[in-house]
């Protein structure tokens, strides 16, 4: 049986990812994801414009993928510095897992792609994190006046950051700051002295 649209397209992201993954970003080319397929190149052209186009199709499913983690994390039984703490560690722990990919985001020259990942993980997790705070404060964990401004400021100070550090660094670089930024995490939201749980 014959392919729909929707399930041949899906094919060539997948294929793709896999690809970028592997091979890596720069490395892997149009015609790489076709033969991995079997297709000819007209058919990725019919549904996508570039190899970028793809990446950016990637980078939303990566931070969706953040995003459902995130929301799994919120309903555990655990203090809210953790959650917090989590959240972050999970971030660093996906773009581990699917360094391919993460490293071709960071490598798309237009600059689309980092914008696009960018603002869709903090678009949907500042909400997430500023409603874990202001719970904080409701049980006396925090006390902390502007949750939404102060997870702005870490989450596009961090991703700020992170463009300014060549990609081959980036993930080691995050894990040598993690402390320091649990330790921004306890300042900047006034938690209480907190233990951090396994």
């Amino acid at each position: 049986m014959a392919k729909t649209k929707e399930e041949r397209r899906n094919e060539i992201i997948e294929t793709a990812g896999k690809l970028f993954e592997e091979k890596g970003y720069e490395q892997t080319q149009v015609q790489d994801i076709v033969n991995e397929i079997g297709v000819a190149k007209g058919l990725f052209y019919y549904y996508f414009k570039s190899k970028d186009e793809v990446m950016e199709e990637l980078a939303d499913r990566y931070a969706d993928a953040i995003i459902d983690a995130v929301n799994k994390l919120i309903d555990k039984d655990i203090t809210t510095f953790n959650k917090i703490n989590r959240i972050f560690q999970i971030f660093i722990d996906s773009a581990e897992k699917k360094f391919g990919i993460f490293m071709g985001i960071l490598n798309v020259k237009n600059g689309i792609t980092h914008e696009r990942i960018f603002f869709n993980v903090g678009k949907k997790m500042v909400p997430l994190v500023t409603e874990l705070i202001l719970s904080g404060n409701d049980n006396g964990e925090c006390n902390c006046s502007d949750p939404k401004f102060i997870t702005e400021f870490l989450v596009s100070g961090l991703f700020n950051i992170m463009n300014q550090i060549s990609p081959d660094e980036k993930i080691d670089y995050l894990k040598e700051k993690l402390p320091t930024i649990k330790t921004m995490i306890l300042k900047l939201y006034n938690f209480a002295d907190q233990k951090e749980s396994n």
